[in-house]
């Protein structure tokens, strides 16, 4: 394991986000992944451990993980990373959160449009593999996780797609629940079954206890 790099995830926003962020011991670059809402608790902790920014990467463009991403983008001159498939709902960042009855800022130029196996780098990783995008349609229709064994174990962002004994949404704009388990089950049951997953929300959980005990999903099916 390489102990230079680590990945600290902590809850952000009303809507309590998991905002992970991957950074370097040494060089103090950091990768985020889903920034969240709430501009204030972000920026606190990335000042407190002295972080430079080197992307902000998002798992799908609900307002409750990308809301203050437009803020850090311009206070950090970082750039935005988003599926291209969610790029209606980004661009209508500002009434999603109205219709929850959050202010939510008007969204900032996306700068790269990724797509599914794009091999992602960044700056304190260097010589380190890369993170995977895994393109898993169902909560929204840009939804998509990221995975790394970056710190010598695997690893899954798995944002609202995937949680502890649970799936995310499909109730919502661009939901579709036969997508969603066919993301599931067709993708990421295909990675290490002791793939730590980081979901959007909640708790950790570990993609080979999903496997079996997930009740929204039939072992029989798999």
């Amino acid at each position: 394991m390489d102990n230079d790099i680590i990945i600290e995830t902590f809850p952000v926003g009303p809507l309590e986000v998991n905002c992970s962020i991957i950074y370097s011991l040494s060089t103090k670059k950091a990768l985020v992944i889903d920034p969240g809402d709430d501009y204030a608790v972000f920026s606190e902790r990335i000042r407190k451990k002295g972080l430079i920014l080197d992307k902000l990467l998002h798992t799908h463009g609900h307002f409750d993980h990308i809301g203050t991403s437009a803020k850090i983008k311009k206070t950090n001159q970082v750039p935005i990373y988003l599926h291209k498939d969610d790029r209606l709902l980004y661009q209508r960042l500002k009434e999603q959160g109205e219709l929850f009855g959050f202010p939510t800022e008007p969204p900032a130029v996306v700068d790269v449009f990724f797509n599914d196996g794009h091999a992602i780098g960044w700056a304190g990783s260097s010589g380190k593999p890369f993170i995977t995008v895994i393109h898993t349609p169902g909560h929204s229709p840009g939804s998509s996780c990221f995975y790394t064994e970056i710190t010598g174990k695997p690893v899954l962002f798995s944002g609202d797609t995937l949680f502890a004994r649970s799936i995310g949404r499909t109730d919502v704009f661009g939901g579709n629940h036969a997508k969603i388990l066919s993301s599931i089950k067709e993708k990421l049951f295909l990675l290490p079954s002791q793939t730590e997953v980081i979901p959007g929300h909640g708790p950790y959980t570990v993609l080979g206890i999903e496997k079996k005990e997930n009740p929204f999903l039939d072992d029989s099916e798999l």
